[in-house]
Formats: C-alpha cells, sequence, structure tokens
C-alpha cells in the first residue's frame, strides 16, 4: 500500500536573505535621570516564538534578580536562550545613566545612546536565515535607583511586527508606553523598522546574439555584445580581428586592418558569480573595396581629387615626387572619410617649383 510522503510546513518557504533595520527613541522619565538604565531588544515570530537578543545593555550574565523582577516579557519569551550575536550583528554593554544622544548607536563609549540604532540579519541564533514572513521587535527597559521599591520598569513596546520577503518595506510604528511626567509624553517614540532584502546575484547570460558576420578591410565596424545577470556582467574577447576590439561595456568596435575569417572568435561576459558566459563566434574581414578616382581637376594651387569607394572608409592622401618610392616613404598630404554613399572629394596643395609631384590615397588611413 502506498504511503504520501510526509514533510515539514515550512520545507520549501522562502528563506529571502537580507536586514531589518530598527530605530527607536528612548525617552527618560525626567525625575530618574541619575539612574542606571537597562535595555534589551529582541526579535521572534509573530506568534512571539523566540528568536534572539539583538541588543542587551545591563548585566553581562543573563541571569539575576534586575533582569527577573524589570523585564517580564523578555524572560517570559526568551525562556532559557542566551542567544545574543557577536558585533555587528549584535550589541551588549553596561548600563547607561541617561539617554541624552550624545554618542553612535551602536555606542563607541559603552553606554547606550539615542536613538536606538541596529539591523536583524533575518537569521536565527544558529546563523541560518528564517523562513519569510512576519517577524516582530521588542524593546523593555527599567531603571535603577539604587534604592528599593523605587525602580521604575520594565516598560515594554507591544511587537513591533514587519513582514520579511523579497519586497522592501518600512513601517512606521506609533508612540507607545504613555507617561504621566512630561504629560503626554511616551516612554518609545520615532520608531520605524525598514526592511531591505539582499540583491539576488545571477550569473551572466549572452543575450545579443552572433555579432554581424562580415565586415571590410578599412570600414568601420561596430557590434554590442548584450548579457544579462546580477551584478551587470563586463566583456572580454579573443580572436578579434586585427584592428578590433571590445570594450567593458561589451561594445566591439574598431577599422579592420587585415582581410580573413576569424573562426575562433571568443566573447566573454563575467560578473563574479559562477559561471562566466562564453560564446565562440566568426567574423570574415573582406578585403578593402576599391577606391575610384572619377575626376583630378587643378583648381588655382590645388589638386581636387573625387570619387568613389567603401562608404565611411578612411583614407590618407600621400604624395611623392618619384612615384616608384615604397609607400612609408611618401609624405601625408591629408585624411579624408568617405561618406555613407560612398563618394569623396580631397583638395591637395600643389607645390610650386617642383617639376612633377605624384598623389594616391591609402585606404584605411594610417
Amino acid at each position: 500500500m502506498p504511503v504520501a510522503g510526509l514533510f515539514a510546513p515550512n520545507a520549501f518557504a522562502a528563506s529571502t536573505p537580507g536586514g531589518a533595520h530598527l530605530t527607536a527613541t528612548i525617552n527618560d522619565l525626567t525625575v530618574r535621570s541619575g539612574s542606571t538604565h537597562y535595555v534589551v531588544v529582541w526579535v521572534t515570530k509573530a506568534d512571539n516564538t523566540f528568536i534572539t537578543t539583538l541588543w542587551k545593555q545591563g548585566a553581562t550574565s543573563f541571569t539575576g534578580t534586575h533582569w527577573t523582577q524589570h523585564f517580564p516579557t523578555w524572560e517570559t519569551q526568551r525562556g532559557s536562550s542566551t542567544a545574543l550575536p557577536a558585533p555587528p550583528d549584535g550589541y551588549s554593554s553596561a548600563t547607561a545613566t541617561s539617554y541624552a544622544a550624545t554618542d553612535p548607536s551602536p555606542p563607541t563609549t559603552g553606554r547606550a545612546s539615542n536613538p536606538i540604532n541596529l539591523t536583524w540579519n533575518g537569521k536565527d541564533a544558529s546563523g541560518v536565515v528564517v523562513p519569510d514572513g512576519d517577524y516582530r521587535f521588542w524593546i523593555e527597559y527599567a531603571e535603577d535607583t539604587g534604592t528599593h521599591g523605587t525602580d521604575t520598569g520594565g516598560l515594554t513596546t507591544g511587537g513591533l511586527t514587519f513582514k520579511k520577503g523579497p519586497t522592501s518595506s518600512t513601517i512606521n510604528s506609533p508612540n507607545q508606553g504613555a507617561v504621566g511626567n512630561p504629560s503626554g509624553g511616551f516612554n518609545f517614540t520615532s520608531m520605524s523598522i525598514v526592511w531591505t532584502p539582499a540583491a539576488v546575484t545571477t550569473p551572466p547570460t549572452i543575450t545579443s546574439g552572433a555579432p554581424t558576420a562580415t565586415g571590410t578591410v578599412g570600414t568601420a565596424y561596430s557590434f554590442q555584445v548584450t548579457a544579462s545577470g546580477n551584478p551587470a556582467p563586463t566583456f572580454s574577447a579573443t580572436g578579434l580581428p586585427t584592428g578590433l576590439s571590445i570594450s567593458t561595456n561589451g561594445l566591439i568596435s574598431g577599422i579592420p586592418s587585415a582581410a580573413g575569417t576569424f573562426s575562433s572568435v571568443a566573447i566573454t561576459a563575467a560578473n563574479g558569480v559562477a559561471p562566466n558566459a562564453t560564446q565562440t563566434y566568426t567574423i570574415t574581414i573582406n578585403p578593402a573595396a576599391l577606391v575610384n578616382i572619377g575626376s583630378a581637376r587643378i583648381e588655382g594651387s590645388n589638386l581636387v581629387l573625387s570619387g568613389t569607394g567603401p562608404a565611411h572608409a578612411t583614407y590618407d592622401v600621400l604624395s611623392s615626387p618619384d612615384v616608384s618610392l615604397p609607400t612609408a616613404q611618401w609624405t601625408k598630404a591629408g585624411t579624408g572619410t568617405i561618406d555613407s554613399n560612398g563618394n569623396f572629394s580631397t583638395t591637395v596643395p600643389v607645390g610650386t617649383g617642383v617639376p612633377q609631384s605624384f598623389t594616391k590615397l591609402r585606404v584605411p588611413a594610417q
């Protein structure tokens, strides 16, 4: 007889990493500014099941009559738990003598300050991220005057509820703990909880498909590689045609200077999350299209050349008194770019007193 499988209710619950930031102001009971102040802050599930203490200001030990007499809510909820994360996820110190806002929070002097300012890392006492759902912050404090019978506390907030999950949220809780002096005052004010889920990292995936398959020597080439992933990927490449390069944001650009079939162009996207994404492509660079000088005429002291060639190709205007000299020994007289329609026109000064001068175009420009 088949037996149905058993599973825990939260076995498949999401556990979004992140942080819940609590700020709260604890107000002095004015007439007791010289007393010593004890404070605890802890977090529970929505049903008040204890998770961990986050802030403990007072006696180092978790036992003692002060805790049992003045912190009934904390004592009841924590039971025997002594969980308190190490800084920066938890904070502990001796008592304070006032709640003047004179120190950073958590304080650097060993004395608590206002406002309470802490972040729960969304983990239980074992350091495991807890399931998503509703949780509660609690604050409880008491004052010790040193005279039996005049101590105050514990004064406790109700559970300050917030939702832990994949969506950020901000909860501004109303003031709590009304006091008679000053009239209309509150023990706990300016209470706010901000839940911020951690960014989910994902490995890169190249999304742009294959680069433009062909190019031409001397003609500008451009292709934008794109990829998904978090953080945003950066790009690198090997085996690109001579004259081309790729930027870290994925733009392949340049002017090819050699014809051929480049069959091992490997483009890699990386963002620090394994595995990297690599795709291999083939790019063919064709020889430069011939430049046709359609006309050459003298206008005053200038030689005007015009004609056609590969669109967007760059060219150098070279001159030499000896046509047999190697191109490297010719003088560059100017540069230009063939327009998008494949037309060009360039003007070259004609030197005086020179028996003869030869002019030619070099594509691409160098």
